[in-house]
């Protein structure tokens, strides 16, 4: 089993530069990892990556060609390993002692197999897949023009400027930041926090989440699990897709659901909808708060949400718009007028049965 992430992911140059002693110890008083959220910029999280790359005591390893990445054990002190040009990693590479970093800066990407005994992993630019089952102490750090496809073990967490795809497990938490994304599959052991302009989705697990950003529930990529709580900020938007079949996901959480006026925006794929039907949104230990916006693309669909003291559902009703009212063409029109609406059914008998159906 994955150990506990020993930094928050904001930390994750700073925690490389304290390790090799970089960093002033005045400073590394002022900063301790068990702080509320740090308020260093990217900029500032660079700069002390430099500090480490820059330090007397850090040996460079450039790998330019594939033969050179093949087996590789690098130095008993701390190293940084830079895969650049036509590099690549095969076969086991091991850090071995010391404090060591990869950092991956190819044009073609590539796939890493089995790695040892690094701190970190900066991912700046291209896609690249990792299949170490245990490595990454500290983290991840995946840069705006580059994707990390995850199907092993980062012992550590996550820092995401770029796109991080996750089918396997990471031990610690993840922040997605603006214009960042992460989808989720697998497993996130602490919990991900999305900045705003950032975007989560998956079906995966996750320890907690924290949404400033979109959040997005559909077909393709399904709702997540929670372990923990669940916190929508007013700036964050639940994107949920419905379908006609009834078929749309439930994001489960363990703990409380906190919904603090956060927008939830319907998003309804194409088919015959029933004139009543109901999707269950999230179920929780607990409810609190309400969403604060609902925006649709509906156009033959009224919404309503209810909100419980462990779910909230969906209720879509067809409403009385003409259809033909919706068409650009007089062909369009004549069609729609020759479609048979379906028989009225009693709203509060079928609401009742919607109902019932939901809790079984």
């Amino acid at each position: 089993m994955l150990v506990q992430h020993r930094f928050r992911p904001h930390h994750l140059a700073l925690a490389i530069a304290l390790a090799v002693g970089c960093v002033d110890f005045s400073y590394a008083q002022q900063t301790s990892v068990d702080a509320g959220p740090p308020s260093e910029t990217p900029e500032q999280l660079i700069g002390q990556l430099e500090a480490f790359i820059s330090h007397a005591d850090t040996i460079k390893t450039s790998i330019t060609r594939a033969v050179d990445g093949n087996n590789r054990a690098f130095s008993e002190g701390n190293d940084l390993v830079i895969v650049t040009g036509r590099g690549a990693l095969t076969g086991t590479v091991d850090g071995r002692g010391g404090t060591n970093f990869l950092q991956l800066d190819t044009a073609s990407g590539g796939t890493l197999g089995e790695s040892r005994n690094f701190e970190g992993l900066e991912l700046k630019r291209s896609t690249w897949t990792v299949n170490s089952p245990n490595d990454f102490k500290t983290g991840v750090w995946v840069r705006p023009k580059a994707t990390l496809i995850n199907d092993g073990g980062i012992e550590g967490g996550a820092l995401i400027q770029g796109s991080l795809v996750n089918t396997g497990e990471i031990g610690g938490g993840v922040t997605v930041q603006s214009g960042g994304t992460l989808t989720n599959s697998g497993i996130v052991m602490g919990e991900v926090l999305v900045d705003e302009k950032g975007v989560f989705a998956g079906n995966g697990r996750v320890g907690a989440l924290q949404v400033n950003g979109r959040f997005s529930v559909d077909k393709v990529h399904g709702a997540p699990k929670v372990s923990g709580d669940l916190r929508l900020s007013e700036t964050a938007e639940l994107t949920y897709e419905v379908d006609a079949d009834r078929k749309s996901a439930t994001i489960l959480v363990d703990g409380t659901a906190s919904l603090e006026d956060a927008t939830l925006n319907i998003v309804a794929s194409p088919g015959d909808y029933p004139y009543l039907s109901a999707n269950t949104i999230l179920l929780a230990n607990r409810v609190e708060g309400e969403f604060g916006k609902v925006l649709n693309n509906l156009a033959f669909l009224t919404p309503k949400v209810e909100y419980e003291e462990q779910k909230v559902d969906l209720i879509l009703t067809r409403n009385d718009v003409p259809i033909e009212s919706f068409a650009i063409t007089e062909n369009g029109e004549e069609f729609a007028q020759s479609v048979e609406e379906p028989i009225d059914i009693p709203q509060a008998l079928h609401l009742r049965m919607l109902r019932s159906s939901l809790k079984r």
